[in-house]
């Protein structure tokens, strides 16, 4: 018996732990609700922006199905986030609940797009997709040229043909020397946007200075008036006042530090528009300071020495 009672018992008891609900732990629409962002306000100064903001608050929706199960919540909820020119249209209907307007959440939102929306959206895309132009990367083109392509109802062909040509000139030829015939506006667009990056790491390779232009800079640096270590301290070089002696071994010292520059070196200089006499920036050989200050040093040298040979005469 003790044995039939204790099955007995089990048996009530797997039965029990059976009968309580397992809680549902997959996401809810509340759930859901709490994480997926709002959409933005609409005020109806942008017409072209209308559609676009229907359409977040459409996704809205289907993200959060369980809390808009009828149009009015719909309408309410799309009215709530209405500011400005887009609310006063619609304030006047409010306390009525007109049936033109509220009732049916599609027949609200083509009002929306009659009164504060761009009514023939299709054909202002149109004019817009054959004005496009590419001013930076593909990637950024393709973006918005795809965008408007979608209130559009041109066939595959047309749509390449309408890339093409408002791709830059460079990526136009890049397209005929480098890449097969493609067979969709997709695979046109990624082929245009690897070789537009290609050409951009190519460019920021020719900016790179050489090793041959960092080996001239640092020669340079190296002997750089400012850098010698064998030059004379600011502080004696302001209490002692110049002789004739000390001009000559600075004009000296001058033209040793300021030797012809190699081919390599002139056309670096020229490139970063640099002084073809010192090497430093923000001017040009004819008014060099440094070499000014050469010309000046060996002018009064020279006078120094015709005097004092006027004096022995």
């Amino acid at each position: 018996m003790s044995n039939a009672f204790t099955t007995l018992l089990q048996r009530q008891a797997d039965a029990a732990e059976s009968a309580v609900p397992t809680p549902d732990r997959s996401p809810t629409s509340a759930t859901l609700a709490r994480v997926i962002e709002r959409p933005p306000t609409y005020d109806g100064k942008d017409r072209a922006a209308c559609a676009t903001f229907l359409n977040q608050i459409r996704q809205y929706f289907r993200t959060n199905p369980t809390l808009f199960s009828t149009d009015d919540e719909k309408i309410d909820f799309t009215v709530s986030y209405l500011r400005g020119k887009a609310f006063r249209f619609v304030e006047p209907h409010l306390e009525k609940r007109d049936a033109d307007i509220f009732g049916d959440f599609s027949v609200f939102c083509e009002k929306l797009i009659a009164n504060l929306g761009d009514p023939d959206l299709e054909r202002t895309s149109e004019k817009a997709l054959r004005n496009l132009a590419q001013t930076g990367s593909v990637a950024a083109y393709s973006t918005e040229f795809f965008r408007l392509a979608g209130f559009v109802k041109w066939n595959d062909e047309a749509l390449q043909s309408q890339f093409r040509s408002g791709l830059k000139s460079e990526i136009k030829r890049a397209l005929i020397y480098s890449t097969p015939t493609v067979s969709s506006t997709k695979a046109l667009s990624e082929a245009a946007i690897r070789l537009d990056n290609g050409l951009f790491e190519i460019d920021q390779e020719n900016r790179k200075p050489s090793r041959s232009d960092i080996r001239s800079d640092n020669r340079r640096s190296a002997v750089s008036p400012t850098t010698s270590a064998t030059s004379t301290p600011t502080s004696a070089r302001s209490t002692a006042p110049p002789t004739a002696d000390s001009m000559d071994v600075d004009a000296a010292r001058t033209s040793r530090r300021f030797q012809p520059l190699t081919p390599e070196q002139r056309e670096h200089r020229m490139k970063h528009r640099l002084c073809l006499y010192c090497g430093e920036p923000g001017h040009l050989v004819g008014n060099c300071p440094t070499r000014n200050q050469r010309q000046l040093r060996v002018t009064l040298s020279a006078e120094t020495d015709a005097d004092n040979a006027d004096s022995k005469n």
